[in-house]
């Protein structure tokens, strides 16, 4: 039975949720695909911008996305959070890195944030009832002219738009998401809390309507349609400035 079936309504806390995710179900973190997105995903943002030399992850989850960061020749600091205490075990124990450290922390309720040139997220704030102060967190995390990055879901993605089209309800593609967005969304909800949507890029893309169209295509594949057409694309990636 895997750790999504078990979980089958929306969780407001989402720990062990996500303890058992990582421990039972390591499949959804360590697989060749993921990998390449992830790594697609800090290239992009790494070439957005300007050489950071401390970088923050909220919700680091499997830690891969630190050792990608720790990587980059200007960065000489990454500190990974997450509140679920297995991750970061688990991070530490398959994705180590001298240039990375990593705490178990809840960081919504966090009291003093050290500063970083930059403080990414992926797939984190969809999850959360309180995401106004999620982002609120995240921007007091930054330095002055530092960046916000958050990647999550796009709720305009090519088949909510199809169901809207013939007056269905758009689905949220997790039942433990409490909201997913468009980018117009995370464009006001960034300039709520004085952040300038810079750019956005997006990646990945479905065409599974009435059936699995996906299977016969190459991941790959559907991972450079959701690039081209980001707008359409499964995930969204915003690039705030303070």
């Amino acid at each position: 039975m895997s750790v999504h079936s078990k979980f089958d309504t929306f969780q407001e806390n989402q720990k062990e949720f996500f303890d058992a995710l990582i421990t039972e179900d390591w499949s959804t973190y360590s697989d060749p695909f993921w990998d390449f997105t992830r790594e697609q995903e800090v290239l992009k943002i790494l070439n957005a911008v300007s050489n950071p030399k401390r970088i923050l992850d909220v919700g680091c989850g499997c830690g891969y996305h630190d050792i990608l960061f720790a990587a980059y020749p200007s960065v000489e600091y990454v500190l990974g959070v997450d509140y679920s205490e297995k991750s970061v075990l688990t991070a530490n124990k398959v994705y180590p890195h001298d240039k990375v450290e990593r705490k178990c922390v809840d960081f919504l309720n966090a009291k003093e944030l050290v500063k970083f040139d930059v403080a990414v997220s992926f797939q984190v704030i969809e999850h959360l009832r309180d995401y106004e102060t999620f982002l609120r967190k995240m921007a007091s995390a930054v330095n002055e002219d530092g960046y916000v990055v958050i990647a999550t879901p796009n709720y305009n993605r090519f088949t909510n738009r199809v169901r809207k089209l013939f007056g269905k309800e758009p689905l949220f593609c997790d039942v433990m998401h409490y909201k997913e967005f468009t980018i117009e969304e995370l464009k006001d909800l960034g300039e709520k809390e004085g952040l300038n949507l810079e750019k956005y890029f997006g990646y990945s893309f479905s065409l599974n309507i009435k059936s699995n169209i996906d299977q016969y295509i190459p991941k790959k594949i559907l991972f450079y349609l959701g690039a081209f057409f980001p707008k359409v694309s499964n995930v969204i990636i915003a690039i705030y400035k303070k």
